[in-house]
């Protein structure tokens, strides 16, 4: 049953799903002990895939408060694991199964993936990425709609007007709004053509 989380076991299963998530990041040579010391917040869709019980075939997104720590993590990764995609605001690594993605704008005047976790959030497009996991404090976070919007597959926006400058294209918007209908998530058609008309 993929809707666990309307039940009343949520801590219980929150914790499975943080022993799930770890296992997965120690199977593939991570140093967990590394994430937690630099207050790094995994965000976005590996959450939403790991809430859903699918696979992690996609991009782990590592967010950071400052760049020392990302410095920090970067170069702890730079030492383990190869490179293989860099560009101005993310570096991606190949960590044995998973592809690891150290989110960092260089432009200073860019504040987008930037700083705590309701900083980052705060730009995300639809309330279905907003889950993460805080690797010191060791607990997940979500939006308030969060599993409520999964349960129920829809694609609600986390904030309104989306402020696609900060992170997408409109054509780029539309093809994550297909890559979750694949995933089976619906969004109104007034909700669509607001999007489209941005």
């Amino acid at each position: 049953n993929r809707r666990w989380w309307t039940n009343d076991s949520r801590i219980e299963k929150e914790v499975n799903k943080q022993k799930e998530l770890l296992t997965i990041l120690e199977s593939n040579d991570i140093n967990i002990d590394i994430l937690k010391e630099n207050d790094v917040c995994l965000m976005g869709g590996s959450i939403l895939k790991l809430m859903m019980e699918l696979p992690l075939d996609s991009d782990l997104d590592l967010y950071f408060k400052d760049y020392e720590k990302y410095k920090n993590v970067d170069d702890y990764f730079d030492d383990s694991f190869e490179c293989i995609e860099v560009t101005n605001a993310f570096k991606n690594y190949k960590c044995k199964d998973l592809i690891v993605q150290l989110i960092w704008n260089n432009d200073n005047n860019v504040r987008w993936g930037k700083g705590s976790y309701n900083d980052v959030v705060s730009n995300f497009d639809f309330t279905i990425i907003t889950g993460g996991y805080e690797f010191k404090n060791e607990m997940f976070r979500y939006s308030p709609t969060y599993f409520d919007d999964i349960s129920h597959k829809r694609l609600i926006c986390n904030h309104w007007p989306l402020r696609v400058e900060n992170y997408h294209t409109i054509e780029q918007l539309l093809g994550r709004i297909d890559k979750f209908k694949k995933m089976g998530f619906t969004i109104s058609s007034d909700l669509l053509n607001q999007i489209k008309e941005l």
